[in-house]
C-alpha cells in the first residue's frame, strides 16, 4: 500500500495499490466514517445539574435588588456569595434534598464553617413554616428516596422554570420611546 490514511468527504483514504507498470490502474479503498452519536448525560451529570439549577434559583429567590439576607444570622450580601443551605442536611435526607421548603439562601460562614447553624436555621423554620411543616420535612427526610434519570431531568426542567419566571419578573420593564 501506498499513501497515508487521510480524511476525503466523509470516506477514510486508506491506501492506493499500483500495479507492476506504474499507476494505470488505480484502485482505492475507502472506509464511511461513522460520526459518533452523543450519548445521554449520565445521572451524575443530571445530579449536578440539578442542584446548580435549584441553588441559582433558591439563592435569586431571596435577592431584593441584587442582595440578599442569611436566614440564619441575617447578614446582606450580594446573592451570588451566598450559598443554598439545607435545614436538614443532604446527608440526612435525600428525600428534602431539592424541596425549596428545607433550602434557603445562608452565607458561607454560616452554611460552610458553622455547618448550617442549624440552631437559628430552626428558629428561622419554625416562625416561617410553623411546627407543622417542619415535622413533614423531618418524616420525609426519613424515608428512602432513589433519583432516577426522568426524576432528574424534572427537577431540571421544574428549576429552569422557575428560575425563567424569577428572573423574568426581577427584569426591569422595557420602554419603547418611538
Amino acid at each position: 500500500m501506498v499513501g497515508v490514511p487521510r480524511e476525503m468527504g466523509g470516506c477514510l483514504l486508506l491506501g492506493v495499490r499500483a500495479s507492476d507498470n506504474g499507476y494505470r490502474h488505480i484502485r482505492v479503498q475507502a472506509l464511511m466514517i461513522k460520526k459518533k452519536k452523543k450519548k445521554p448525560p449520565g445521572i451524575g451529570t443530571l445530579k449536578i445539574k440539578a442542584w446548580k439549577l435549584t441553588s441559582l434559583y433558591i439563592r435569586r429567590r431571596a435577592a431584593v435588588e441584587g442582595y440578599a439576607e442569611c436566614v440564619t444570622c441575617n447578614k446582606w450580601l450580594p446573592w451570588q456569595e451566598g450559598d443554598a443551605g439545607h435545614w436538614i442536611p443532604q446527608a440526612r435526607g435525600n428525600s428534602v434534598r431539592y424541596d425549596t421548603r428545607n433550602i434557603h439562601f445562608q452565607c458561607k460562614g454560616c452554611n460552610g464553617t458553622q455547618r448550617g447553624n442549624l440552631h437559628h436555621y430552626g428558629v428561622f423554620m419554625a416562625t416561617t413554616y410553623g411546627p407543622e411543616v417542619m415535622q413533614e420535612l423531618q418524616a420525609k427526610s426519613r424515608t428512602v428516596t432513589r433519583y432516577r434519570r426522568q426524576d432528574y431531568l424534572d427537577i431540571i426542567d421544574e428549576m429552569a422554570g422557575r428560575l425563567a419566571r424569577l428572573v423574568s419578573e426581577d427584569a426591569p420593564p422595557r420602554i419603547d420611546i418611538g
